[in-house]
């Protein structure tokens, strides 16, 4: 996730530090350096990438109904759903599919 907005990453993918750049290339070449195996490991972060939007859908409902938020409040949390689809859009690109 871009949490400051900018694309550079805590720690390297692969021979990769910026977001942005990251692809399957990348995967490989940490699959690699680490002594793991691409297939299970590209399945992984495919299964986290799918998670996120149901898991922030059940999320936004419980805040919803429970806080009963704000218009302003409402623009915010749909902003965040826009955010969630990207990041999980890109992480799924970054895999190959």
């Amino acid at each position: 996730m871009r949490a400051y907005g900018d694309t550079a990453l805590a720690l390297y993918i692969g021979d990769e530090d910026n977001f942005d750049a990251v692809g399957v290339h990348s995967w490989e070449a940490l699959c690699k350096d680490c002594g793991f195996r691409l297939p299970e490991t590209l399945k992984g972060f495919r299964k986290m990438a799918q998670d996120i939007m149901p898991a922030w859908q059940k999320t936004k409902a419980a805040l919803i109904k429970d806080l009963a938020p704000a218009a302003r409040e409402l623009e915010l949390l749909e902003k965040i759903t826009g955010v969630f689809e990207m990041h999980s859009a890109h992480a799924l690109s970054m895999t190959g599919r």
